[in-house]
């Protein structure tokens, strides 16, 4: 029956949800989204690192969209995306060069771009990196 006039009625009781529920549906959800996920190129992929021509190509692919043009100082901090992206340049290159003859050029270049980061030495990392980037 209504209540006087400008109240409202109590809301009807809800039915608990149990916790076997939540965790049915979230685990349902998760291995959908896995299951999506792995079946989905990834759109920033387009190299086969499972070869040396494909971790040469990661490399080239890092260096232009890490290190587009000269870097400078600030490049060389230690804070920031920039030395794990330059000690990933070096590995794919090194890693390709183990692989095979055809790179032993890159994987020098490679080693260059360590030890120059390393070293904080800005002339030998922009050295390096433009030796990277003809071998593109």
């Amino acid at each position: 029956m209504p209540g006087p006039a400008g109240t409202s009625n109590p809301p009807a009781p809800r039915r608990p949800v149990s916790g076997a529920t939540v965790a049915i549906a979230a685990t349902g959800a998760l291995v959908v989204g896995l299951g999506i996920g792995w079946f989905l190129p990834s759109p920033g992929a387009t190299s086969d690192l499972s070869t040396a021509e494909g971790r040469h190509s990661a490399a080239c692919e890092l260096v232009a969209s890490s290190f587009p043009g000269e870097v400078d100082q600030d490049d060389l901090s230690v804070v920031g995306t920039s030395s794990w992206d330059a000690f990933a340049v070096s590995g794919l290159l090194q890693a390709a060069a183990a692989e095979d003859e055809e790179f032993a050029d890159s994987g020098e270049r490679g080693q260059e771009v360590l030890t120059a980061y390393q070293r904080f030495d800005l002339e030998g990392l922009n050295s390096a990196l433009e030796g990277v980037r003809e071998s593109c």
